[in-house]
């Protein structure tokens, strides 16, 4: 919201806003005020305060696993080995995160000339007139202390529906912020294990010892989908929310396959009816947050010749397990 002056169809963000801040000391609140023109200004009042700004970032997620596992035991009398056990586990994940934007007026303030030239209004992605917009009747007066007293809004939905009307506002996919494609991707993970564990009851000496050792392979194969901008007259043609072309960006997917073997053994050793020694190593893996796998990367040049190339990017299925041997 932002402080107007109306005249007829004529306004104009309310010029020469000041803020005046004092601290009070170590131990008392500091005071803050607000003037325009030398005069004091009052964020409460509805008739000159006004919707400038609009602005929605909608995160979409969606992820299912379907997964099987079969698991077996056997008792066995192999000496000091008396069962086993084997099993295997396969799934298939999908996750996918769609990014969107819906921008309306600006951050900056919006103002009208007596010439009827409209201002300040650096987003639209709406199908109405970029002008401020009224609060009354969405509004409660709120109060922080050292500082005036300003409007809250208390419904945005229902302020989202007065002004666009209900639907007309959601978030939309374009390269206005080409950040909602390139942030927008699809990671599929297949995975399939298998472990093999041997069960022991044996004697050191006249320690009794129970345990099992075994070892699971992991074999993971992670492709991401995403968009990736790979410059002007390289991509396809695509056509984003707002209806709006472009043949900068490219859907690409990718990503690695890797295997894991991970041996383990577990041991207690008895000492006595109240003592018992534990003994524990095995080597472990565990892959990142499935949300650092999306793929999909922004680019763009710099540099007075344009010879420098830069790229960003919010994740990579190339990212590596964390992967660790550990002793207890």
């Amino acid at each position: 919201m932002h402080h107007y002056q109306f005249e007829g169809e004529l306004y104009q963000e309310t010029p020469d806003q000041q803020i005046n801040y004092q601290i009070n000391g170590q131990d008392a609140v500091p005071t803050a005020t607000f003037t325009a023109n030398g005069q004091p200004v009052d964020f409460t009042d509805t008739s000159s305060m006004a919707l400038s700004r609009f602005e929605q970032y909608p995160h979409r997620y969606t992820d299912e696993i379907n997964a099987i596992r079969l698991d077996f035991q056997q008792d066995l009398d192999w000496g000091f080995v008396n069962g086993a056990e084997i099993g295997v586990r396969v799934a298939d994940r999908e996750f996918g995160a769609e990014r969107s934007a819906f921008l309306y007026g600006s951050r900056s303030g919006q103002f009208r000339t007596d010439a009827g030239e409209d201002g300040w209004c650096q987003d639209n992605f709406s199908n109405i007139e970029c002008t401020p917009q009224s609060v009354d009747g969405f509004t409660q007066v709120a109060s922080q202390p050292g500082i005036p007293d300003y409007l809250q809004i208390t419904d945005l939905t229902a302020l989202g529906d007065s002004i666009f009307g209900a639907g007309n506002y959601e978030g939309v996919q374009t390269f206005r912020q080409d950040w909602t494609f390139v942030e927008s991707a699809t990671v599929k993970e297949e995975t399939e294990a298998a472990y093999l564990m041997f069960n022991m009851d044996f004697n050191i000496g006249s320690v009794p010892v129970r345990g099992n050792v075994g070892v699971r392979y992991v074999r993971t194969d992670v492709k991401t989908t995403g968009v990736q901008n790979v410059g002007a007259g390289n991509g396809p043609t695509i056509t984003d929310g707002l209806g709006e072309t472009s043949d900068s960006f490219d859907l690409l997917s990718y990503g690695p396959e890797y295997s894991d073997t991970l041996p383990s053994l577990n041991l207690a050793f008895e000492l006595s009816e109240n003592d018992i020694v534990r003994f524990a190593a095995a080597s472990v893996m565990g892959r990142p947050p499935v949300g650092q796998l999306k793929g999909g990367a922004g680019s763009w040049f710099s540099g007075d010749d344009n010879s420098v190339y830069n790229i960003w990017t919010k994740g990579s299925p190339y990212l590596d397990p964390f992967r660790a041997d550990q002793l207890d």
